[in-house]
């Protein structure tokens, strides 16, 4: 899994650490089954669709479809980010009980930009609002000039996937119906 750099002598991860970590995605079947409607989409849209999983009370990106020239920086696949500051996080967050919410919290929240939550009381407002809706929006709470919508994968008959899994996917904010988009903000549009 890991090999030497002959000219640094530092240890770096060998190919072969790519070559599993291709095969996990490849297990989980929401990525099997999100893969190829979530290129349609990013194709449809001017956004960047990411699929994510909740993992040691963090959102892993599984997932990235995006066009020629999207902002992709915001997130590869394998990067992990915290519940609070992100929409995807808040999907997870309000499958939760409160007493898991409340746990998360007195972990730590970082304070990200002026805009990221990081009290009980606004979050549980928040999530009220994830509920009724069922979508989330993190509105320049991570990233300064990035605003992102995310909604639960849902089964077909209509039951939230997050359960067990607590699988999100996330969408455009502006054309689609599921998945989380990155896009930066219209300055002329109120989010």
């Amino acid at each position: 899994m890991i090999e030497q750099d002959a000219r640094t002598r530092h240890y770096v991860l060998a190919a072969k650490a790519l070559a599993v970590g291709s095969r996990y995605l490849w297990r989980l079947p929401l990525y099997r089954v999100a893969f190829f409607p979530m290129q349609e989409l990013a194709q449809q849209t001017s956004g960047t669709v990411q699929l994510g999983i909740r993992h040691e009370d963090r959102v892993l990106f599984i997932h990235l479809s995006g066009y020629a020239g999207a902002p992709q920086a915001f997130a590869h696949v394998g990067l992990r980010r915290p519940f609070h500051a992100t929409a995807s996080g808040k999907v997870f967050l309000s499958a939760m009980t409160w007493s898991e919410v409340k746990r998360v919290f007195e972990a730590g929240c970082e304070r990200y930009t002026e805009r990221t939550i990081v009290t009980l009381g606004q979050m549980h407002q928040e999530l009220e609002e994830v509920r009724r809706k069922n979508d989330a929006r993190a509105i320049e709470e991570l990233l300064p000039g990035f605003s992102v919508l995310a909604a639960p994968v849902m089964r077909s008959r209509g039951e939230d996937r997050c359960g067990d899994q607590r699988d999100a996917a996330y969408r455009d904010s502006a054309e689609a119906g599921q998945g989380e988009a990155l896009r930066e903000p219209d300055p002329g549009r109120v989010p």
